[in-house]
């Protein structure tokens, strides 16, 4: 997933372009405006913030406030404000939205949560950025949602299962009428 990340919601940082890849055994690789960058990420649950090594420098960060797009978090103990552009939010098409008719989009957990609620059911039509479902995480609502118009063909969880980063939610068949 590529974001672009711009310290200061005011916008007066310079965007940094951000590419997180999850990996088959469950590593993430990062890479920061080109440089690749070591990353873990260790959740702390009861405290409500997460543990972060970055390349070799731990970083306890806890979310204030915010959703997909502007953040507040504590970063070790300074609070800092960003802006986040994800680029399924910012209209750029991604390249499953290219896809020919018929091919499975699969839309995978963007962060560790537990699903709120189910917004589709199997064999629904769905538009381009409609939410599919919502996940709680660090106590913030999130609403995934499609990346390209087609036809639900498989919806994989339920409302109050906890799931993983990566974790399949909900299959589109683009393009496949209902």
């Amino acid at each position: 997933m590529r974001y672009d990340v711009t310290f200061g919601v005011d916008g007066e940082g310079a965007p940094v372009a951000v590419e997180l890849v999850e990996k088959p055994d469950g590593r993430v690789e990062a890479t920061v405006d080109g440089r690749e960058v070591a990353i873990d990420v260790a959740p702390i649950e009861a405290l409500g913030l997460s543990s972060v090594l970055v390349d070799a420098q731990v970083v306890d960060l806890a979310l204030e406030a915010g959703g997909l797009d502007e953040i507040v978090v504590f970063a070790s103990g300074e609070r800092l404000s960003a802006r986040v552009r994800d680029l399924r939010f910012r209209g750029e098409p991604l390249p499953s939205a290219h896809a020919p008719a018929g091919v499975e989009a699969l839309v995978r957990s963007p962060m560790p949560g537990r699903v709120v609620k189910v917004l589709v059911a199997r064999g629904e039509r769905v538009e381009a950025q409609q939410g599919l479902v919502v996940l709680e995480a660090m106590k913030m609502e999130n609403e995934v949602r499609a990346v390209t118009a087609g036809t639900v063909t498989e919806v994989f969880v339920t409302a109050g299962a906890a799931v993983e980063s990566g974790a399949k939610l909900v299959s589109i068949a683009r393009g496949v009428p209902a």
